[in-house]
């Protein structure tokens, strides 16, 4: 079993460059359970996963945007 984080550091969504990089990168690591932190619905590891995900907070100092969360967890299980 393989298990892996990362802190994406807010990617604006699934559709730009480096989102796509992101999402390649994910599936080079090829891990069972991705722990992602400051993330992005759209930031997808691969088909077949599963995922949870905190909700975005809409409240100063920290005001997530559509789609964003704090951390969301992926699992093939």
């Amino acid at each position: 079993m393989r298990i892996a984080t990362w802190n994406l550091e807010r990617p604006k969504n699934g559709s730009s460059q480096r989102s796509r990089l992101l999402m390649d990168k994910l599936g080079e690591i090829d891990a069972d359970i991705w722990i992602l932190t400051e993330t992005h619905d759209e930031v997808i590891p691969d088909k077949g996963y599963h995922s949870g995900s905190t909700d975005p907070v809409p409240e100063p100092p920290i005001i997530h945007l559509d789609g964003e969360h704090r951390t969301t967890i992926w699992t093939r299980w």
